[in-house]
C-alpha cells in the first residue's frame, strides 16, 4: 500500500539508506519491526553531496567489478547511478512492505542522513540504520546512532552481514530499569508473531537483581509463552557477546541508553556478535 500521497498517521518506522546500504537487509528488518508494531514505512534514499563533491574533481575515476577498465565520472552521472540504486530500493520496500501487509511511501532527497533524521523523524518513530560495522562504516554508525533526535522511539541497527535464513531466537537485554521492561514488551510480541523462542539476557550485580528482573519479565509476557534466561554482570561485554553468538538471535530488542549498548565500542562488538538486526529503544 503505497500512500505517498497522505499525511503520515501515528509512529512510523523511517528507513534510512544511501548508495552504500544493503536496501535488502535493511528493508527487511524494518519489514519485520513494521508486522508487530503495523506503522508506517517511510523509506529515505539520500543523495550524499559528498559524492557529488567528489564526482567534480577532474582525477575522479570508477571502478566496476565486472569491468575494471577506470571510468570517468561527472556530477550528471552520478546523478543517474543514485537514481537507478533509489529504484532498487524502492522496488525492495514495496515488495517487503506488501508482504508485511503496511502501508509505505519513498523518497529521494539530497544531503546529509543525519539532518534529514533530525527534520523528519516524529515522537515515537523508529529509525531504522543499514549496520556497517568496519572501516569507516564503524564511525558514521555509531555517530548517527548517536546523533538520534530526542523523542524517537527506538533505532533499529540492521547486521549488514547477517547469517541467511536464520532460525534463532529473539533476544531481549534487560539490564532492570524501565525501558528494559519495554524491551521484553515488544521483544515477546514479536517471538509471539515470528514463532520463534523467547530468550532474555539478565544484566544484573546480584543474585537478587537478577531474580526481581525475571520475576518482572515473567509478568509482562504471555502465559503460553515460555522464556529462557541468561545471567551476566555488568561490564561483562565478551561474556554477553558469546552469548548472542551461540543464540545466533533473528532479533534482538535492548536499551540504547543502558547496559550494555550506552558504550560505542561495546555497542560495535555486540553488534558484530549478534549478526541480526538490533533494535534499541530509546527511554520515554
Amino acid at each position: 500500500m503505497n500512500n505517498q500521497g497522505q499525511k503520515p498517521d501515528g509512529r512510523r518506522i523511517v528507513v534510512g539508506l544511501t548508495a552504500a546500504s544493503d536496501a535488502e537487509r535493511t528493508i527487511a528488518a524494518a519489514a519485520v519491526l513494521a508486522g508487530v508494531t503495523e506503522a508506517k514505512i517511510v523509506g529515505l534514499f539520500m543523495q550524499e553531496e559528498i559524492m557529488f563533491e567528489l564526482a567534480e574533481f577532474p582525477f575522479a575515476r570508477v571502478l566496476d567489478f565486472d569491468n575494471p577498465a577506470p571510468r570517468e565520472i561527472s556530477r550528471q552521472s552520478m546523478q543517474e547511478a543514485f537514481a537507478r540504486t533509489a529504484a532498487v530500493c524502492k522496488r525492495v520496500l514495496s515488495k517487503r512492505a506488501g508482504k508485511a501487509q503496511v502501508s509505505w511511501s519513498f523518497s529521494t532527497k539530497q544531503g546529509d542522513l543525519n539532518a534529514a533524521f533530525e527534520a523528519m523523524a516524529g515522537s515515537g518513530d523508529y529509525l531504522v540504520l543499514p549496520g556497517e560495522t568496519h572501516g569507516m562504516g564503524t564511525h558514521t554508525l555509531i555517530h548517527t546512532l548517536r546523533m538520534v533526535p530526542a523523542g524517537v522511539g527506538g533505532v533499529v541497527v540492521a547486521a549488514l552481514h547477517r547469517r541467511s535464513r536464520s532460525t534463532g531466537p529473539i533476544v531481549a537485554i534487560d539490564d532492570g530499569d524501565e525501558t528494559g521492561a519495554r524491551t521484553i514488551v515488544l521483544a515477546a510480541r514479536l517471538a509471539a508473531l515470528e514463532g520463534r523462542p523467547l530468550h532474555l539476557i539478565v544484566i544484573a550485580a546480584a543474585d537478587a537483581d537478577a531474580e526481581r528482573i525475571e520475576a518482572r519479565a515473567a509478568t509482562l509476557v504471555s502465559g503460553k509463552q515460555t522464556m529462557t534466561t541468561h545471567r551476566h554482570l555488568p561490564g561483562s561485554p565478551q561474556s554477553i557477546a558469546a552469548s548472542l553468538i551461540h543464540l545466533s538471535p533473528f532479533f534482538v530488542v535492548a536499551d540504547l541508553d543502558g547496559e550494555p549498548f550506552r558504550d560505542d565500542q561495546i555497542a560495535v562488538s555486540l553488534f558484530r556478535a549478534a549478526k541480526a538486526p538490533v533494535l534499541l529503544l530509546r527511554k520515554s
